[in-house]
């Protein structure tokens, strides 16, 4: 193994959270790091991805294979179960009913603030390896 192979192994990536779609849990103009190396991301992981609009950080909700079915709303369920979900901001405005299996190789994502999120209800599914890390983030006391 090359010296550079280890050092690059744990060094984790900045990226930028630009707008309120993770509030609260993350913060718009915040840098946070991700680990670009993870490959074992599930859901409820919060990660920063290349999507056809721009670069995103959003929640995994779903992973391929997983039905998600989205009401008009807001709530989510992922292969029959309801989602429990206390970091996000509720849902106020009326959407549309989202009724899908995740295909093969892809993630559905969604922002926490629902109400302010361009996320796979508007692009659609992510490619896996469009994922470009997992969010590091450090427990708020």
């Amino acid at each position: 193994m090359i010296l550079s192979d280890i050092l690059l192994k744990d060094m984790p990536c900045v990226t930028r959270v630009r707008g309120h779609s993770m509030l609260p849990t993350l913060q718009d103009k915040r840098y946070y790091l991700y680990n670009p190396f993870v490959r074992n991301v599930k859901r409820g992981d919060i990660v920063t991805a290349d999507a056809d609009i721009d670069n995103v950080v959003k929640r995994v909700i779903a992973l391929e294979g997983d039905r998600v079915i989205i009401s008009p709303s807001g709530a989510v369920t992922v292969n029959g179960i309801l989602l429990d979900e206390p970091y996000i901001i509720p849902q106020t405005r009326k959407g549309k009913r989202i009724d899908m299996t995740v295909p093969k190789g892809c993630m559905w994502l969604m922002g926490d603030n629902r109400n302010a999120s361009t996320d796979s209800r508007d692009f659609g599914a992510v490619e896996r390896w469009r994922i470009k890390g997992r969010l590091i983030i450090r427990k708020e006391r």
